[in-house]
């Protein structure tokens, strides 16, 4: 039995640049009701509009809950892909860890113990998640909550490979420890962090999901992620992502064998659909085909028949493809509006 004086819950968070909303973040940590001591592990990576300042003034205020991480040089624009495995993860001492973003936040004061106490009551389930809501920056509302199932309880890890990232809300997670023992070269190499440990999670164990709101998860904000990303472009570091992905589902494949056709299926579906347009020229989308050659040469016939009509970007043949043949396997994310 675990002594009550140990930490049982590690939360990690990455800043950078969140002034407007690292309070309601750290609040929203602080708020937690709990049974079991947790801490606070916050990584600022060199933060340049009053963020540092104003984590370092709740670590003041707070010095047995929360443990900073200041950066004297930006890790990420510095090329650095392993900040959590490098700065957050050696300073963990919970037996469970719980991920939330800067400039996300948690509404339930109760999260880090309902979930706690189904992992401890259930010890094949390797991470718990739940309903989260999405607030516009732009538009100052929520705009729509996102949910893996319609009630509480298990999810199908083919939904968890086929869904993406974008299934489990990442500000809702709190899993053990312990999936990252030996963590997977092809896990950490991957430019995106949270889908290869959700399905990790799945390949282990169980993912358990929550029919509740318990957090916030921050859109249509200048800067974010995904106001960064070019689609269906050149740009490297879009196809840097696409490749990443790719290779981590490949090495999934191989370590279980048992879904090796759900990951065929997925990596089939990321390079098509990340062709680049044929406005950025034959060239461009030539050199796309020879970085994932020796993928498409492993495509079934079904596969090799979608990526040449990706290619060509006829749309209305596209269109069809997409509505009568590739829509089982398209990333989807379902919203309660």
């Amino acid at each position: 039995m675990d002594n009550k004086d140990d930490i049982i819950v590690s939360i990690c968070c990455l800043t950078y640049n969140h002034a407007p909303y690292i309070r309601q973040c750290l609040d929203g940590f602080l708020m937690q009701k709990t049974n079991f001591k947790y801490e606070i592990i916050i990584h600022d990576d060199c933060s340049t509009d009053g963020t540092t300042e104003i984590v370092r003034e709740y670590a003041e205020k707070y010095p047995d809950r929360i443990v900073p991480i200041f950066q004297s040089v930006n890790q990420y624009q510095s090329g650095n892909t392993h900040i959590l495995t490098l700065f957050v993860y050696p300073k963990v001492r919970g037996k469970y860890v719980a991920v939330c973003e800067g400039d996300d936040y948690w509404i339930d004061s109760m999260k880090l113990q309902k979930q706690v106490d189904y992992l401890d009551t259930h010890p094949d389930c390797t991470m718990t998640c739940s309903r989260a809501k999405w607030f516009s920056e732009y538009r100052n509302k929520y705009i729509a909550e996102q949910y893996c199932l319609k009630t509480d309880g298990l999810l199908n890890p083919v939904d968890i490979i086929n869904r993406t990232g974008l299934y489990i809300a990442t500000c809702s997670i709190v899993y053990r420890l312990q999936i990252r023992d030996n963590y997977p070269d092809y896990c950490e190499n991957c430019p995106v962090a949270d889908w290869p440990l959700q399905i990790l999670a799945a390949m282990k164990g169980s993912v358990y999901y929550f029919d509740e709101a318990m957090c916030v998860y921050r859109v249509e904000r200048e800067g974010s992620w995904t106001s960064k990303q070019k689609f269906y472009s050149v740009d490297p570091a879009r196809l840097q992502t696409i490749y990443g992905q790719v290779k981590m589902l490949e090495g999934f494949s191989k370590a279980y064998p048992a879904f090796i056709s759900i990951f065929s299926n997925k990596i089939a579906e990321f390079i098509c659909k990340g062709t680049p347009r044929w406005i950025y020229g034959r060239k461009e989308v030539n050199n796309y085909t020879k970085l994932f050659s020796n993928e498409i040469k492993l495509f079934s016939l079904k596969w090799k028949l979608i990526y040449n009509i990706f290619i060509l970007r006829i749309p209305l043949v596209k269109f069809w493809y997409r509505r009568l043949f590739l829509r089982r396997y398209q990333s989807k994310i379902v919203f309660n509006t």
